[in-house]
């Protein structure tokens, strides 16, 4: 979801001592290694808005479960033991699934681009949504915040990073869940 690039870009440079205490406590974070943060973002965010929690909500309320094999407890302690830099290798965040399977399936499937079931969220952020994100990230609140760098946020809401990404919405909608959930729990608002 947040490859690389977008992780630096998208990261306010500031660190404070306090902010590396308050992250240190509530999430074991390391802040010197940046892109852990959007790293989270992707196992919170993404992770529950994929297919297979569907699919297991599904079948649980019918008497039955699901297992995958990715969701083994020793390939989830081995994928966080391996550096995110080679996780993302060229933007690809399945590219160690890719080489591990390259001689088992054909060239046309290791190759192919990353499809899914959107949610066009992308829709709802140029119209319904709009005006509510401008307030939630509004430059104040960026760096009042001092995680995320405001000019990349302006960027990606007016969806203008100079790159193809056909996954803005997402993106977006990422960010905008983990602002509002850190307001909530982090900051006490309302």
């Amino acid at each position: 979801m947040f490859n690389v690039t977008d992780r630096l870009q998208t990261l306010s440079d500031i660190r404070t001592l306090e902010d590396v205490a308050v992250n240190q406590l509530l999430y074991g974070w390391d802040w010197r290694t940046q892109d852990l943060v959007l790293s989270r973002l992707d196992q919170i965010g993404e992770g529950q808005h994929l297919i297979l929690p569907k699919v297991d909500r599904m079948l649980g309320a019918n008497g039955f479960y699901s297992l995958s094999p990715l969701f083994d407890e020793r390939i989830i302690e081995l994928s966080f033991a391996i550096p995110s830099t080679l996780k993302l290798a060229g933007g690809d965040d399945k590219v160690i699934m890719k080489r591990a399977f390259k001689s088992q399936l054909p060239r046309r499937i290791i190759t192919r681009p990353k499809v899914g079931m959107r949610v066009p969220v992308h829709f709802w952020f140029q119209n319904e949504m709009k005006s509510y994100m401008q307030h939630i990230f509004s430059r104040n609140a960026i760096n009042r915040a001092g995680i995320f760098n405001y000019e990349r946020i302006q960027k990606l809401m007016e969806y203008d990073i100079g790159e193809a990404q056909p996954r803005y919405g997402l993106k977006l909608w990422m960010l905008l869940t983990f602002e509002m959930w850190r307001r909530r729990v982090i900051e006490n608002e309302e």
